[in-house]
């Protein structure tokens, strides 16, 4: 047994292990599966002799276990964060089936719940031909959650469907919806947009969790290198012209602006307007517009909120050659104007803009700040370890003189379930529109042609961002090779 005392406050638990038991006994045992090593499942207490409990979980999980010492105090608050207050807590309690409403309700509540103590940003159920199986994104990697009979499948998508307002009669057509759930254990409520698409098997459905805690979001928490961060800073709190946030889908985009925006809002010195599809997050002192396909589109609400004299606006997404010219007229005229585009690189949004039909110097004019992002796994800083960077990884990562300098990789352990990775971290790539670029715009230009200022003017590229926190042991090679390897 291990002497050490856990923090449960920094251990990752994982739901599918804490929810093998029911409240009561975890309770009454003292007791809270949270991972497995090595084919013996963990199990948290703080007490050292608490061979009853250890039995239970034994007895009812049919796996070899092994005690782990708890704080008290973190212990109980974890028991608190996923069973609640009560005794009791019936969507956490599992069935042997889920056949009817009653059933499909507690599946419902327990993969929700499940999910959020997982800190999941999706949830998928996708069907087979004789089961269905529940995964989670985590950090942006799929992981199952559970694998369940077909009998349940029906009725579970139906539930679901249900609280989300969409027609369960409706099964060849895709259908999307809004779902808010509360979670039991401390009554936090969480936006989760539901969608539909027929498959060979049946319907999948995936809920995206819009909801996230704003109090602790900032610029700062996003992970910037300190020159990066002087340099959003200066722009963001600029009176006027326009700052672009680009990457795949999933790549935080949405977050980075929402932290500014906190930052600005926090002041109380200025109207912000947002024009989101869909508003996923509740920004205090902020006026936010939820952009409806047959009611109002992002061109009108855009046009709508210039008359309401706002210092900032931001637009969820530069779709189209409409909304990119109202946003830059905005900008031309006393608005601060942020949004996001579906590009690469920084580099790329410009030339984004241009093949949507805007004029270069319309482009040069308004453009202060392009800002290409990824998010990677942090490593856990618990039990990762050092590593020389093989002559292939120096490679790969753009440059040889590489070769052999200290990186680390992800090793797993109680803290992280095994994962290797805790948490998120953002890899930035940071383009101010300085005059040796705005000289050169002009319809022709290409991304090369960017590309070969910013090594010029020595800005650092994704990668670059990416190497600097290799060396720095936030993150692994392997990680930043999936995300930031785009050109």
């Amino acid at each position: 047994m291990n002497e050490e005392r856990l923090d449960m406050r920094e251990v990752l638990i994982n739901p599918a292990w804490a929810l093998k038991i029911t409240p009561i006994v975890a309770r009454r045992k003292q007791v809270l599966p949270f991972t497995v090593i090595k084919d013996k499942l963990l199990v948290a207490t703080p007490n050292p002799n608490n061979l009853s409990g250890l039995r239970s979980v034994e007895k009812t999980t049919g796996m070899s276990v092994q005690l782990e010492l708890a704080d008290e105090e973190s212990f109980q608050e974890a028991l608190q964060n996923i069973f609640g207050k009560g005794l009791q807590n019936p969507s956490l309690i599992r069935s042997e089936s889920y056949g009817g409403l009653e059933e499909s309700i507690e599946l419902g509540n327990r993969i929700l719940d499940s999910a959020i103590l997982r800190r999941a940003s999706d949830v998928h159920i996708d069907p087979d031909e004789n089961s269905f199986l529940v995964r989670f994104r985590v950090a942006g990697i799929m992981e199952i959650f559970e694998e369940l009979p077909n009998e349940s499948f029906v009725s579970l998508i139906n539930r679901f469907k249900v609280q989300g307002n969409m027609d369960i009669s409706e099964r060849r057509s895709p259908q999307d919806g809004h779902i808010r759930h509360t979670f039991k254990s401390n009554g936090l409520s969480v936006d989760i947009r539901t969608a539909t698409i027929p498959t060979k098997h049946g319907e999948k459905m995936t809920l995206r969790f819009l909801g996230a805690k704003i109090s602790n979001l900032s610029l700062e928490s996003l992970g910037m290198i300190p020159s990066h961060l002087e340099i959003a800073k200066q722009n963001f709190n600029q009176p006027h012209g326009m700052i672009l946030i680009t990457g795949p889908t999933g790549s935080g985009k949405s977050t980075t602006l929402y932290a500014a925006l906190k930052g600005l809002s926090d002041k109380e010195d200025s109207s912000i307007i947002t024009i989101e599809d869909p508003v996923e997050l509740d920004l205090p002192r902020v006026n936010q517009v939820q952009i409806d396909s047959e009611k109002i589109t992002f061109p009108q609400a855009l046009r709508s909120s210039l008359r309401h004299d706002p210092d900032v606006i931001m637009i969820g997404e530069i779709r189209d050659k409409e909304t990119a010219e109202i946003a830059v007229t905005a900008s031309m005229t006393g608005h601060l104007v942020l949004s996001t585009l579906h590009t690469n690189s920084a580099p790329s949004s410009i030339i984004r803009l241009i093949n949507m039909g805007l004029e270069p110097y319309l482009i040069s004019s308004v453009l202060r700040l392009a800002v290409a992002q990824r998010l990677v796994r942090k490593l856990c800083s618990k039990c990762h370890k050092p590593k020389a960077l093989s002559k292939k990884e120096a490679v790969l990562l753009g440059d040889a003189k590489l070769e052999g300098s200290t990186a680390y990789h992800a090793k797993g352990c109680k803290y992280c379930d095994s994962r290797g990775f805790k948490g998120r971290i953002g890899l930035f790539e940071v383009l101010p529109l300085t005059n040796d670029i705005l000289q050169i715009l002009h319809p022709a230009i290409t991304e090369v042609d960017l590309l070969n200022v910013m090594k010029k003017k020595s800005i650092p590229t994704l990668m670059d961002d990416g190497i600097k926190k290799i060396k720095a042991g936030l993150v692994s090679v392997e990680e930043v090779l999936r995300v930031a390897n785009v050109r």
